[in-house]
């Protein structure tokens, strides 16, 4: 949408994006006001029925529940895990222009990058995450699921630096995609994941507050490897991206076992059996 131009077609596109962009905002800001309704007429599960029911629940602050959220080993390691790994995948797409015309400077970036983000958008944005979302559903396999993705995302990594350090066009044209095909489904997994490990809490709580996590993890990541890529070189860089990859992906490991949502509604549907 917006071409590599002169200095006026880059403005005129820009604005036309931008006015798309609000365009389709105020749609949807519009279907959700008409439409959109506070809850179901029913609670969508038993552990959410219990939660309704609770007079308690509606007096949780938002505030009360960071501290409960501090002491909760699960949480904060779920807030690590994902929030490295989704926060560099964000990092990552706001430099990848820069490192992709580094790695090839003579190719026709705007073509390339084009197709690249709409591949990866499409593979990780909505693919992988019906996919992995379903697999969440249908097996509750919180912990096996997100490892096999995360490790599958640091191999998918590794490939990505390779690809681009050896500058392989058809290589980097395959490892992106595939890359973005398990980054982008990190923050659906992540979500369920928190709130799995802080029920009876609120779930929009848990869930703001490792969408908060995720994009100041982005924001250092972006400063600090956008620092190192110009002051030591791209294979630096790349390196520290594939340590704390792995970082973020190991650290899942350490979280219990245990499913608190799951849990409740495993209980609640026994008794009412």
């Amino acid at each position: 949408m917006v071409e590599n131009g002169d200095k006026d077609q880059v403005k005129k596109e820009l604005y036309q994006m931008f006015i798309l962009q609000i365009i389709l905002s105020v749609a949807a800001l519009v279907i959700v006001i008409l439409f959109f309704r506070s809850k179901p007429p029913s609670p969508p599960s038993a552990s959410q029925a219990l939660l309704s029911s609770t007079e308690n629940n509606e007096n949780i602050s938002f505030w009360t529940s960071l501290k409960s959220f501090a002491r909760n080993r699960d949480f904060m390691l779920v807030l690590l895990s994902f929030g490295i790994n989704y926060g560099l995948w964000n990092s990552f797409g706001v430099l990848f222009n820069q490192i992709y015309t580094n790695f090839f400077p003579n190719a026709d970036n705007d073509s390339d990058l084009g197709i690249l983000t709409s591949a990866t958008v499409l593979l990780g944005g909505c693919c992988g995450s019906v996919i992995f979302g379903y697999l969440l559903d249908k097996t509750h396999k919180f912990k096996l699921v997100s490892f096999l993705v995360l490790f599958a995302n640091l191999l998918a990594t590794i490939a990505q630096a390779i690809t681009l350090l050896c500058k392989s066009r058809i290589g980097t044209f395959i490892a992106v995609p595939i890359n973005g095909f398990f980054s982008g489904s990190l923050m659906v997994i992540s979500y369920e994941y928190a709130i799995e490990t802080t029920y009876p809490t609120p779930e929009a709580f848990g869930a703001s507050v490792l969408n908060v996590v995720v994009y100041i993890f982005a924001i250092i990541f972006i400063v600090t490897l956008n620092f190192v890529f110009e002051s030591a070189g791209y294979l630096v860089g790349f390196i520290i991206i594939v340590i704390l990859t792995a970082i973020g992906t190991f650290s899942i490991l350490l979280v219990s076992p245990e499913l608190k949502r799951r849990n409740a509604n495993l209980l609640l549907n026994g008794d009412q059996q």
